[in-house]
Protein backbone atom coordinates (compact mmCIF):
# COMPACT_ATOMS: atom_id res chain seq x y z
CA UNK A 1 0.00 0.00 0.00
CA UNK A 2 1.14 2.96 -0.94
CA UNK A 3 1.46 6.00 1.61
CA UNK A 4 -0.88 8.32 -0.12
CA UNK A 5 -3.36 5.11 0.10
CA UNK A 6 -2.26 4.72 3.49
CA UNK A 7 -3.60 8.39 4.49
CA UNK A 8 -6.41 7.85 2.76
CA UNK A 9 -7.15 4.93 4.05
CA UNK A 10 -6.69 6.49 8.00
CA UNK A 11 -8.76 9.52 6.99
CA UNK A 12 -11.82 7.14 5.70
CA UNK A 13 -11.47 5.03 9.21
CA UNK A 14 -11.41 8.57 10.90
CA UNK A 15 -14.36 9.58 8.95
CA UNK A 16 -16.03 6.62 9.78
CA UNK A 17 -15.46 6.43 13.73
CA UNK A 18 -16.62 10.38 13.53
CA UNK A 19 -19.76 9.68 11.70
CA UNK A 20 -20.52 6.77 14.01
CA UNK A 21 -19.87 8.78 17.25
CA UNK A 22 -21.90 11.74 16.03
CA UNK A 23 -25.27 9.15 15.16
CA UNK A 24 -24.39 7.61 18.80
CA UNK A 25 -24.65 11.18 20.94
CA UNK A 26 -28.42 11.99 19.38
CA UNK A 27 -30.46 8.53 20.28
CA UNK A 28 -28.17 8.90 23.60
CA UNK A 29 -29.09 12.57 24.58
CA UNK A 30 -32.44 12.01 23.49
CA UNK A 31 -32.30 8.91 25.61
CA UNK A 32 -30.95 11.03 28.70
CA UNK A 33 -33.40 13.58 28.23
CA UNK A 34 -36.68 11.56 27.96
CA UNK A 35 -36.04 8.98 30.40
CA UNK A 36 -34.33 5.58 28.75
CA UNK A 37 -36.50 2.78 28.05
CA UNK A 38 -36.56 -0.54 29.73
CA UNK A 39 -34.13 -3.35 28.77
CA UNK A 40 -37.02 -5.64 27.62
CA UNK A 41 -37.74 -2.91 25.34
CA UNK A 42 -34.84 -3.41 23.55
CA UNK A 43 -34.92 -7.29 23.92
CA UNK A 44 -38.22 -7.32 22.59
CA UNK A 45 -36.37 -5.50 19.28
CA UNK A 46 -33.89 -7.23 18.82
CA UNK A 47 -36.46 -10.40 18.54
CA UNK A 48 -38.05 -8.66 16.07
CA UNK A 49 -34.86 -7.85 13.88
CA UNK A 50 -33.91 -11.08 14.35
CA UNK A 51 -36.76 -12.27 12.35
CA UNK A 52 -36.60 -9.68 9.81
CA UNK A 53 -32.66 -10.84 9.54
CA UNK A 54 -33.78 -14.56 8.85
CA UNK A 55 -36.51 -13.68 6.44
CA UNK A 56 -39.44 -14.70 8.40
CA UNK A 57 -40.80 -11.20 8.37
CA UNK A 58 -40.57 -9.09 5.29
CA UNK A 59 -39.94 -5.36 6.17
CA UNK A 60 -38.33 -3.48 3.17
CA UNK A 61 -34.76 -1.45 4.42
CA UNK A 62 -34.25 0.60 1.29
CA UNK A 63 -32.22 3.18 3.00
CA UNK A 64 -31.13 6.69 2.01
CA UNK A 65 -30.86 6.98 -2.08
CA UNK A 66 -27.87 9.42 -1.28
CA UNK A 67 -24.64 8.67 -2.23
CA UNK A 68 -21.16 10.56 -1.93
CA UNK A 69 -21.33 12.49 -5.22
CA UNK A 70 -17.98 11.11 -7.27
CA UNK A 71 -17.68 14.97 -8.37
CA UNK A 72 -17.02 15.48 -4.65
CA UNK A 73 -13.19 13.46 -5.20
CA UNK A 74 -11.96 16.69 -6.89
CA UNK A 75 -11.25 18.39 -2.89
CA UNK A 76 -9.11 15.63 -2.98
CA UNK A 77 -8.40 12.25 -2.14
CA UNK A 78 -7.59 12.21 1.97
CA UNK A 79 -10.70 14.71 2.39
CA UNK A 80 -12.46 12.83 -0.23
CA UNK A 81 -11.72 9.52 1.82
CA UNK A 82 -12.68 11.45 5.01
CA UNK A 83 -15.85 12.44 3.77
CA UNK A 84 -17.29 9.24 2.67
CA UNK A 85 -16.00 7.39 5.73
CA UNK A 86 -18.33 10.13 7.86
CA UNK A 87 -20.99 9.28 5.48
CA UNK A 88 -20.82 5.54 6.13
CA UNK A 89 -20.02 5.78 9.98
CA UNK A 90 -23.32 7.47 9.88
CA UNK A 91 -24.63 4.42 8.71
CA UNK A 92 -27.79 6.73 8.28
CA UNK A 93 -26.96 8.56 4.55
CA UNK A 94 -26.63 5.35 2.51
CA UNK A 95 -28.33 2.14 2.15
CA UNK A 96 -28.94 -0.05 5.46
CA UNK A 97 -27.82 -3.55 4.79
CA UNK A 98 -28.52 -4.95 8.19
CA UNK A 99 -31.33 -4.91 10.14
CA UNK A 100 -28.98 -5.12 13.13
CA UNK A 101 -28.04 -1.60 12.54
CA UNK A 102 -31.50 -0.30 14.31
CA UNK A 103 -30.75 -1.95 16.86
CA UNK A 104 -27.71 -0.40 17.31
CA UNK A 105 -29.13 2.53 16.79
CA UNK A 106 -32.03 2.06 19.55
CA UNK A 107 -28.74 0.93 21.78
CA UNK A 108 -27.91 4.68 22.98
CA UNK A 109 -31.95 5.52 23.62
CA UNK A 110 -31.62 2.97 26.89
CA UNK A 111 -28.40 3.08 27.40
CA UNK A 112 -27.21 4.44 31.12
CA UNK A 113 -23.71 6.35 30.28
CA UNK A 114 -22.05 7.02 27.19
CA UNK A 115 -19.47 4.76 28.55
CA UNK A 116 -21.21 1.80 26.70
CA UNK A 117 -22.29 3.68 23.95
CA UNK A 118 -19.11 4.51 22.24
CA UNK A 119 -17.38 1.16 22.22
CA UNK A 120 -20.44 -0.25 20.27
CA UNK A 121 -20.08 2.82 17.74
CA UNK A 122 -16.49 2.53 17.19
CA UNK A 123 -16.79 -1.31 17.14
CA UNK A 124 -19.65 -0.74 13.56
CA UNK A 125 -16.81 2.01 12.70
CA UNK A 126 -14.55 -1.15 12.84
CA UNK A 127 -17.05 -3.19 10.52
CA UNK A 128 -17.56 -0.68 8.39
CA UNK A 129 -13.81 -0.49 8.18
CA UNK A 130 -12.83 -4.21 7.77
CA UNK A 131 -14.54 -4.78 4.48
CA UNK A 132 -12.84 -1.82 2.65
CA UNK A 133 -9.26 -2.58 4.00
CA UNK A 134 -9.38 -5.83 3.28
CA UNK A 135 -10.41 -4.87 -0.59
CA UNK A 136 -7.73 -2.03 -0.38
CA UNK A 137 -4.68 -4.44 1.21
CA UNK A 138 -5.85 -7.62 -1.38
CA UNK A 139 -6.33 -5.50 -4.66
CA UNK A 140 -4.88 -2.40 -4.12
CA UNK A 141 -8.25 -0.25 -6.21
CA UNK A 142 -10.73 -2.45 -5.13
CA UNK A 143 -11.14 -4.91 -7.88
CA UNK A 144 -14.36 -6.73 -8.69
CA UNK A 145 -13.33 -10.04 -8.16
CA UNK A 146 -12.18 -9.17 -4.73
CA UNK A 147 -15.69 -6.92 -4.51
CA UNK A 148 -18.07 -10.10 -5.96
CA UNK A 149 -16.16 -12.38 -3.37
CA UNK A 150 -17.34 -10.04 -0.73
CA UNK A 151 -20.83 -10.04 -1.48
CA UNK A 152 -20.63 -13.90 -1.55
CA UNK A 153 -19.47 -13.78 1.90
CA UNK A 154 -22.28 -11.20 2.83
CA UNK A 155 -25.16 -13.12 1.38
CA UNK A 156 -24.75 -15.97 4.69
CA UNK A 157 -23.89 -13.37 7.05
CA UNK A 158 -27.96 -12.72 7.94
CA UNK A 159 -27.31 -16.39 9.91
CA UNK A 160 -24.88 -15.00 12.21
CA UNK A 161 -26.86 -11.60 12.67
CA UNK A 162 -29.66 -13.57 13.67
CA UNK A 163 -28.53 -15.82 16.02
CA UNK A 164 -26.35 -12.68 17.75
CA UNK A 165 -29.54 -11.01 17.97
CA UNK A 166 -31.32 -13.68 19.42
CA UNK A 167 -28.58 -13.66 21.64
CA UNK A 168 -28.73 -10.14 22.89
CA UNK A 169 -32.76 -10.33 22.96
CA UNK A 170 -32.42 -12.83 25.73
CA UNK A 171 -29.43 -11.07 27.64
CA UNK A 172 -31.86 -8.15 27.41
CA UNK A 173 -35.16 -9.72 28.39
CA UNK A 174 -33.19 -11.24 31.90
CA UNK A 175 -31.35 -7.84 32.86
Amino acid sequence: MTGARARAFLAHGAGLAAGSLAVAAIPFLLGRAAGHPPAWALGALAVFLAAVSAHLVRLPLSGSPWRVPASWGRIGRIPYAAVFGFTLGTGLLNALSSPAFFLVLAWPLAASGWGSVYPVFLAFALGRALPTGTMTLMSGEGSAAVVRRFRSIATYLFIGESVLLMALAVIWFWR
